[in-house]
This record gives structure tokens, sequence and C-alpha cells, in this order.
């Protein structure tokens, strides 16, 4: 009977990692693409498999980052909550590895992307090109 139970909480344990890892994985296929930013329109963001960001700006590009996306706490030092439904979203420089920035995922779908600075709070929407 104990053994059943330990055998029980490890498929269990197993089973929870698997779909959070799907989760993030999803996350992260989702993410691939060119983003505008519905405030501004000149804003893009481009996120290619390799793990980088392009930012762009009236099709010039202003920025590169490395990106990558994660369930864990602490994000840019700031203690945030995690749980099944919570991805963060973080970018860093390539030039500067000092410049840094994340952001907690709100959603994303094949067309949406919605994202809220940490820090600030603020809410900003991309819609998918």
């Amino acid at each position: 009977m104990k053994y059943q139970k330990i055998i029980l909480g490890i498929l269990s344990l197993i089973t929870f990692v698997s779909v959070l890892g799907f989760c993030i994985t999803n996350t992260n296929s989702s993410i691939i693409g060119y983003w505008v930013s519905e405030n501004d329109p000149k804003l893009k963001l481009v996120f290619t498999p390799d793990g980088k960001c392009m930012e762009f700006y009236d099709n010039e590009k202003q920025d590169e980052y490395t990106f990558s996306i994660s369930n864990i706490s602490p994000q840019c030092g700031e203690e945030v909550h995690v749980d099944q439904y919570t991805s963060y979203l973080k970018l860093v420089n390539i030039v500067d590895s000092e410049d840094i920035y994340c952001y907690e995922i709100n959603g994303i779908t094949s067309s949406t992307l919605s994202l809220r600075f940490l820090g600030n709070g603020g809410f900003v929407i991309y819609n998918k090109e």
C-alpha cells in the first residue's frame, strides 16, 4: 500500500511537469513571428525560432535581444506569482546584457500578444502580422 502511494505520487509529479513543459513550449512556439503594436503601428517586434527578438521602429531595427519564456520567480529581481497559468517573457539586449526587460504574458493567441511590463504594470497589446 505504501509503495502504491509513492508510485502514484511520482506519476502525479511527472504528469504535472509534463503538462507545465507543454504549456511553456506551446507559448514559445506561439510567440514566433511578426508583432505590431496596437498603440503605435510603427513599433514591431520580431521573434525568431532561434531565441532572438528584434525591435523595429518605422521599419528600422532599433535593438536585438535574446528572449526566454519561463514560469519561475523572481523575474528581473522582482518576486512574481507563479502557477500553471503564468508565463513570463525576458528580453536581454545582445549588445548590452545589463539592458533587460521582463513582462508577464497575459495572453497569446494566433493573432494577439498581450504583455504587462513588470515594474509599472502597464499593458501592451501586439497584433500578429
